[in-house]
């Protein structure tokens, strides 16, 4: 469901409410179908005529699609996922972030001390912390071909193949059994006194 959260996620932000629907969403993940989401549509006073156009437009897909492969270009491999001016972070902490930014603002302001203005100095920064991809495709937002149709649902399941072999367990004498030692069946357990 995580791209159809996600364009709901984007009808709301043209309400205003990208963040309530982010929560809403994340208070129940397992449960996301369509009457779902529209129910939390309609307790954030979201205009649901409007919603449910949204939620309809291609462009708003296309958006999602667009940056889900944008994602995957630049190594995107969970959420969430954080960057700092293209460089892959793994802070989590406020102490981790702020000596992160510092140290990024730093490097920031020494490019502009040579000479360059905040745009080329971010881009040069960017370009060497990341690939051009991050370049491409998060800060020039250069548009990706996305296919538009509808998603495949996924393919069932192969089924576990039934083990066939017998094995003959063995019951050693001063072992703790139940039931009779000659049993058709012999479930064998391991506890945590064993």
């Amino acid at each position: 469901m995580a791209e159809s959260s996600a364009v709901a996620s984007v009808a709301a932000q043209r309400q205003g409410k990208f963040f309530e629907m982010v929560d809403k969403l994340y208070s129940d993940t397992k449960k996301q179908d369509a009457a779902t989401v529209r129910g939390y549509a309609k307790d954030l006073g979201l205009d649901l005529e409007q919603f449910d156009k949204d939620i309809k437009d291609p462009a708003i897909l296309r958006d999602v699609r667009m940056d889900a492969e944008a994602g995957k270009k630049i190594g995107v491999s969970g959420t969430p996922s954080m960057y700092l001016n293209g460089k892959k972070i793994s802070a989590r902490t406020p102490e981790e972030m702020s000596k992160l930014v510092t140290e990024e603002i730093a490097a920031v302001d020494k490019l502009m001390e040579s000479g360059k203005d905040v745009k080329t100095a971010v881009r040069q920064r960017v370009l060497a912390n990341s690939s051009s991809a991050f370049l491409d495709y998060v800060v020039d937002r250069t548009p990706l071909e996305v296919d538009l149709s509808p998603p495949k649902p996924p393919a069932p399941p192969k089924p576990t193949p039934v083990d066939t072999n017998v094995y003959n367990a063995q019951v050693f004498p001063g072992d703790p059994v139940k039931g009779p030692l000659n049993a058709a069946v012999t479930i064998v357990e391991c506890t945590d006194f064993q």
